[in-house]
């Protein structure tokens, strides 16, 4: 099949273009494939399913090059999000969410959970939870430099640990031997169960330099831009309101609106959205990389856009959270906080990304 690159192009950078029949799009995609071109054929596909989400084929043949193109690297699992445009924003949103604006984005790969403490440790370099520390020289024996202070610690052990699988004991200490107190006193978590919850409770400082600890000069882990968390979130949907859709959040869907239970749900609960990410809304705000700019969205994006105002100092963070109403759970709310050396706030979390510099 002849293959016209100027067309496909057009197709997947021009929203006003008028696509082919999807029969025709599987076959040049498939043309793609065979040239070795998967990742203009993920671009294709995914702007043809989102057209027609309900075309089974595009469907298929979506899921199955965007899985081929996932990987896994530092026990994260990295879905693939292709290169393509975001309507940014909405026009029945906040103040900051309008008016919706035009941004063009290269492809990455981001985390397919919000962190747990587990994955943190491995991507930063840390101990294993509970230690955490900083393993600067893996030759050297002695304790390493301390990362997360005490207060930090205290937010992991009560949101961030599991609390159904059963506690560790020292060697040579048996549990039935022990009245409850001594039994609080020896008993620690398995690591197991720092591997099931999001890690929260972490500065946007921490969450960086944890992001950017395994980066070279090939590939780049760091934290998202605003437009490649909303794009992510959107799974390939452009203009629903949540990451499934129209429909609103119920507890089936999401995890928010629990303040009152002080807990947070495994995100592997809830169905991944069409990226293949779980728990992209409720469960844990996500830090991101731009500074908070609430008129950002009036002025023109340059491709793959990051926020920097001038007389900006919070942070963005995007997805709401267990403790949230509905209205912060649309993939366009625009959450910001203000973060620091004591920012223990046991809502936000983090969701790396991973670039390619070719």
């Amino acid at each position: 099949m002849t293959i016209d690159l100027a067309s496909i192009h057009d197709w997947i950078w021009n929203e006003r273009s008028v696509l082919p029949h999807p029969a025709t799009i599987l076959d040049v995609a498939e043309a793609l494939l065979q040239r070795s071109e998967l990742d203009t054929a993920a671009s294709l596909l995914d702007r043809a399913w989102g057209s027609q989400p309900a075309h089974e084929g595009l469907r298929e043949a979506r899921q199955k090059l965007l899985d081929h193109l996932s990987i896994t690297e530092h026990a994260i699992h990295f879905r693939y999000v292709p290169a393509g445009v975001l309507r940014q924003g909405s026009e029945d949103g906040d103040a900051d969410e309008r008016p919706r604006r035009r941004v063009e984005l290269d492809a990455f790969w981001i985390a397919e959970t919000p962190l747990t403490w587990l994955q943190v440790a491995k991507l930063g370099k840390l101990e294993p939870p509970p230690s955490l520390r900083r393993k600067d020289d893996p030759d050297d024996d002695g304790p390493g430099e301390p990362f997360i202070d005490f207060m930090l610690q205290r937010i992991i052990s009560i949101y961030s640990v599991a609390k159904d699988l059963p506690p560790e004991f020292p060697q040579g200490v048996d549990p039935s031997t022990l009245d409850r107190n001594q039994r609080a006193m020896f008993a620690r978590p398995p690591l197991a169960a720092y591997d099931k919850l999001p890690a929260v409770g972490m500065s946007f400082e921490v969450a960086l330099a944890i992001a950017n600890a395994r980066s070279s000069s090939l590939i780049e882990y760091t934290l998202p831009s605003e437009a490649q968390w909303e794009r992510a979130a959107r799974g390939g949907l452009p203009d629903a309101r949540y990451p499934w859709g129209d429909s609103e959040p119920t507890p089936r869907l999401a995890d928010f609106d629990r303040f009152e239970d002080f807990s947070i749900r495994p995100v592997r609960e809830f169905a991944p959205n069409g990226y293949g990410l779980f728990g992209v809304v409720g469960t844990c705000f996500e830090w991101c990389t731009d500074l908070y700019d609430a008129l950002a969205y009036q002025h023109p994006a340059p491709r793959n856009p990051v926020e920097r105002p001038a007389k900006g100092t919070q942070r963005v963070a995007r997805g709401g959270s267990w403790a949230d109403c509905p209205a912060a759970l649309t993939v366009s709310f625009r959450g910001a906080f203000a973060s620091g050396q004591y920012f223990l706030c046991p809502t936000v979390g983090m969701r790396p990304i991973r670039t390619v510099h070719r």
